[in-house]
């Protein structure tokens, strides 16, 4: 037998039946080494960014881009705005979210080519929020606005339509899917806080927060990050003694974490700060997050920390004109992605970046555009 660019068999006399086992043997191996070969070589699929921006009459579509910067492909050529997308945990398929032409709530699939578009539900009583995947990729929560927001589901399948939790008329919005899609994260009334709603048996734990953003898990579920108003106080005076001079406070907003065994609340971050929404990374090690100085009109730099908030640093310059928001990370965790808005430019949209978080460089993608999604 001889190995070569091709396995062949030499046949010598003797057994042919033998002769022919050995061939097929030589061949099956070859075409294994060279399967395994071109799956070891293989380069992985290069991501894509999805994003809203508006087209040439002013209508907000959805586009693709790349990583570096490149011309921009519509995916959508809709006749009204899209105002809220979200990518299947798959990456095959997109929902979004339009107003009709008739002011009705429209959510609609599509595939994440573009391809395929299709209308799920139409609404002319309500209009439509954010949308979420549940982690099986078939069903998915929206908020309906009517006027107040309130979660619905929507099986993609039957198109049937129910309310996350029944005869409740509270507020409920900004929901986000444990990993393991047992619970429902979502925010009520700000007396109310966050919800977490276990799926399967209907138990509801509240969690206190009167930021109505929606929390984030942990990778193993057990764990949510979250944003809360709280105080620092300011000492006044050149006095040293805590008892001998004044003190005034401020309202700052902090991340915390809650976990979901003990029921614990860590306080993660401190100072004289409003801090945004954290964003947690694909290995679930660190937290990037938005930070200003708070009640101003400052730009938020961005930070990163570890879970625990030990070991915060700062990756872009603090400035009161430019804000960085919408951080998404990479699946690599080496890049964020970022929309950023010049507050000195109000009439200029603002454009996508990504930022190396080893080296802190930021490097630009488009020049408009908001709300991007990796894919």
């Amino acid at each position: 037998m001889q190995t070569g660019k091709y396995a062949s068999c030499k046949y010598a006399g003797g057994n042919s039946l033998a002769y022919l086992q050995t061939c097929k043997l030589a061949r099956l191996f070859t075409c294994i080494l060279a399967s395994l070969l071109l799956t070891a070589c293989a380069s992985p699929p290069t991501p894509s960014i999805l994003y809203l921006d508006y087209d040439e009459e002013g209508i907000v579509q959805l586009w693709q881009t790349a990583v570096s910067p490149s011309t921009p492909i519509p995916l959508t050529d809709r006749c009204c705005s899209i105002s809220e997308f979200a990518i299947t945990p798959d990456g095959e398929r997109v929902a979004y979210v339009q107003s009709g032409a008739n002011g009705a709530g429209e959510l609609w699939l599509m595939d994440a080519d573009g391809g395929g578009d299709e209308l799920l539900l139409s609404d002319s009583q309500a209009e439509y929020g954010q949308v979420v995947w549940h982690p099986d990729g078939r069903r998915l929560l929206f908020e309906r606005y009517a006027p107040s927001p309130q979660l619905y589901w929507l099986d993609t399948m039957s198109n049937e339509s129910v309310p996350l939790l029944e005869n409740e008329n509270g507020i409920s919005q900004s929901a986000s899917f444990s990993p393991d899609g047992k619970w429902a994260a979502y925010v009520g009334s700000p007396d109310e806080g966050i919800q977490l709603f276990e799926l399967a048996t209907g138990e509801l734990r509240t969690v206190r927060s009167e930021i109505s953003t929606a929390p984030v898990w942990s990778n193993d579920g057990q764990t949510i990050y979250f944003r809360d108003r709280a105080a620092a106080i300011l000492h006044q005076g050149e006095e040293t003694d805590h008892s001998k001079h004044e003190h005034s406070y401020i309202e700052t907003i902090y991340l915390f974490s809650y976990a979901l065994e003990s029921g614990k609340i860590v306080q993660l971050t401190d100072g004289v700060v409003d801090d945004g929404r954290p964003a947690l990374s694909p290995d679930g090690a660190w937290i990037a997050f938005g930070r200003k100085a708070p009640r101003t009109s400052v730009g938020r730099s961005i930070w990163m920390m570890r879970t625990d908030g030990s070991e915060l640093r700062q990756l872009t310059a603090t400035t009161a004109t430019t804000h960085y928001g919408g951080l998404r990370w990479s699946a690599n965790g080496r890049l964020l992605l970022t929309q950023v808005y010049k507050i000195d430019t109000p009439d200029e949209p603002p454009s996508l970046m990504v930022l190396d978080v080893e080296t802190a460089v930021l490097s630009p993608i488009q020049n408009s555009g908001f709300l991007p999604l990796w894919n």
